[in-house]
């Protein structure tokens, strides 16, 4: 079956995939956790993980600490460039879908940069900053996407799987 097919029947219909577009505008309020997508990107922003620093792992605890109201389970792995696993929806389900991003970003010299490469700059309709594009705001996206469709009961029967490689 075509991957996005998959994606359509996985969670009734085009849901999920209109979650994806959507979370762009949603704010969670969960457990004492009030942050809306801008909030988190600009937290992952703000972390240098350039992949040549190695830096992945302050990602992964900053993860954790979003995920821990909504996943029903996280996994941490690796010591130096450590992962994590966020799951969600029914555990035992046999129908997984799993999303994956990766936490480093490429080099960014300041110098080449209209704005700080680690601050969130949004100038219009416009973002800026180191991984807005490639990967932490698909990260941010699919995430909020995720907790959407848990929120609204479609995981019921199936889990979700994010992994932050």
């Amino acid at each position: 079956m075509h991957f996005s097919t998959f994606c359509l029947n996985f969670c009734g219909g085009t849901k999920l995939i209109y979650y994806t577009f959507w979370c762009f505008y949603v704010k969670i309020k969960s457990s004492g956790v009030n942050m809306n997508n801008i909030e988190l990107l600009k937290g992952l922003i703000k972390i240098n993980s350039s992949n040549s620093l190695e830096n992945e792992n302050e990602v992964v605890e900053f993860l954790k600490d979003f995920l821990k109201p909504y996943a029903d389970k996280i996994k941490i792995i690796g010591t130096k460039r450590k992962n994590i696993l966020a799951f969600f929806g029914n555990l035992k389900s046999k129908n997984i879908l799993l999303f994956n991003g990766h936490l480093d970003v490429v080099e960014a010299d300041k110098k080449e940069w209209r704005y700080d490469p680690f601050d969130l700059t949004i100038n219009g309709a416009f973002a800026y900053g180191r991984g807005v594009g490639d990967m932490k705001g698909g990260i941010v996206a699919t995430l909020f996407a995720i907790i959407k469709a848990q929120k609204d009961g479609l995981l019921k029967d199936k889990q979700i799987i994010f992994a932050g490689s």
